[in-house]
């Protein structure tokens, strides 16, 4: 009886030759008649067959190239290959093998050729199955047609599906990176696209590339929701294999300029991430509607700019909300103080003047934001003037100067007591008839 070191092989003479045994751990082996020659006595050989995989990490369908050396060598006898070459026959134990899974047409075509000095070289379709769609590492195992073993490791990545940007209004364009699926090869076994889904609502097919790759854009559809978060789905079509991402659509938001303002200043409100190219349906502040006859629709990319007149509220914050396309926003305002007046007792009365212009005549009004607008019939001209304290009507305004013994009307914001052309008069909030 022989006692074999790991991975030798051992040919010796006791009467009869012993067969040549490939050797993958320590044991005992007893003799095995075949056919030799009696009296020769080769040299041990190592038989430590090994394997790589290029590349060694690869999806489903992926095209590798496997690769051995120290497998069985053609001085040994047997083989069934050109020139007496031993193979990896694909029967019986002669296969390659995927975690225990023998592999056969299309993945691998038998036999394959080892050549004369035992080395091996073989191109595989990594298969799509359960196993190999779960990303993990898998042995792959070869075995010549003289038991001679080796094995190695395939790692299966994860899928992953990555989002550019992943937060984006309506009927944006949208980057979808796949990574990790079977690979789309031309030359293998099958086809394996890869449908694209936004929240239920289908985006079409992509085909990943030889590595199981893909980059392609869709548009975010203009049924989702302002606000929400989406699932978007990359599934492997006939497969049960997907990957998700998400991505979100923005709120819809409203700021002002200004901020802050007095009864009957001017503020623009500006709208972004409404739905596109809709009329602006609703603006308010606190209770009161102020949104303008001639309202506008959003544009192209959901945005628009309003402004209206603070109406008569009281000091502090305010509500404004604006409305479009079914999507509102709310942002708060602050209404301040008006500046009050002096005393009357406090300060004489001045005394009347004959004419004087309207920013002078006006100024009680002026300094405290009450004032809205100035109009005068001219009943020998028939015609009307008017003064607006806004700087947009500066160059714009028809009344120069506000004469002794014509009749105006003046629009003020709230309730006022003031003097005006040295007379005490108490306004009403709207429009008063005024003898000057």
């Amino acid at each position: 009886m022989v006692i074999l070191r790991p991975r030798l092989l051992v040919q010796a003479t006791v009467g009869l030759a012993i067969a040549a045994v490939a050797v993958l751990g320590s044991g005992v082996l007893g003799p095995d008649p075949v056919a030799g020659s009696p009296g020769q006595a080769p040299a041990p050989r190592i038989l430590g067959a090994a394997l790589a995989l290029q590349p060694a990490t690869a999806v489903p369908n992926q095209a590798i190239i496997v690769s051995g050396s120290e497998f069985t060598t053609a001085s040994t006898p047997g083989g069934a290959g050109p020139a007496g070459v031993h193979q990896i026959t694909g029967t019986g134990n002669s296969l390659i093998t995927l975690s225990g899974i023998p592999l056969g047409a299309p993945q691998v075509t038998y036999p394959i050729n080892l050549d004369s000095a035992g080395t091996l070289v073989a191109s595989v379709f990594v298969p799509v199955t359960l196993t190999t769609l779960t990303a993990g590492d898998l042995t792959l195992t070869v075995v010549d047609d003289q038991g001679v073993t080796a094995t190695v490791t395939l790692v299966i990545p994860q899928r992953t599906l990555t989002l550019t940007p992943s937060t984006s209004r309506r009927s944006t364009t949208v980057i979808a990176t796949g990574a990790g699926f079977p690979a789309g090869n031309p030359n293998g076994p099958g086809t394996f696209p890869v449908s694209l889904d936004y929240a239920g609502a289908s985006l079409g097919n992509v085909t990943p590339d030889s590595s199981g790759s893909f980059t392609t854009t869709f548009t975010v559809p203009i049924s989702a929701l302002i606000p929400s978060t989406n699932t978007v789905t990359a599934i492997v079509v006939d497969q049960p294999a997907s990957s998700t991402a998400i991505h979100s659509v923005p709120a819809a938001t409203i700021d002002l300029v200004p901020a802050t303002g007095s009864i009957g200043s001017i503020v623009t409100v500006n709208g972004t991430n409404f739905p596109p190219s809709v009329p602006v349906s609703s603006l308010s502040i606190g209770l009161v509607q102020v949104l303008p006859a001639s309202a506008p629709n959003s544009d192209a990319v959901g945005s628009f700019s309003v402004s209206f007149t603070v109406p008569s509220l009281p000091a502090g914050d305010a509500t404004i909300i604006a409305g479009a396309g079914g999507v509102t926003a709310v942002i708060e305002f602050t209404v301040l103080d008006p500046v009050q007046l002096p005393a009357p007792t406090s300060t004489p009365t001045p005394p009347p003047s004959l004419s004087v212009t309207p920013a002078v005549a006006l100024e009680p009004l002026l300094v405290i934001d009450y004032l809205l607008r100035v109009w005068n019939f001219d009943n020998g001209t028939k015609t009307w003037t008017y003064y607006d304290p806004r700087p947009a009507f500066k160059n714009a305004n028809t009344i120069t100067e506000m004469r002794s013994g014509r009749i105006y009307w003046v629009s003020i914001v709230s309730d006022r007591a003031v003097i005006l052309n040295g007379k005490k008069r108490s306004l009403n909030s709207g429009w008063n008839l005024l003898a000057w």
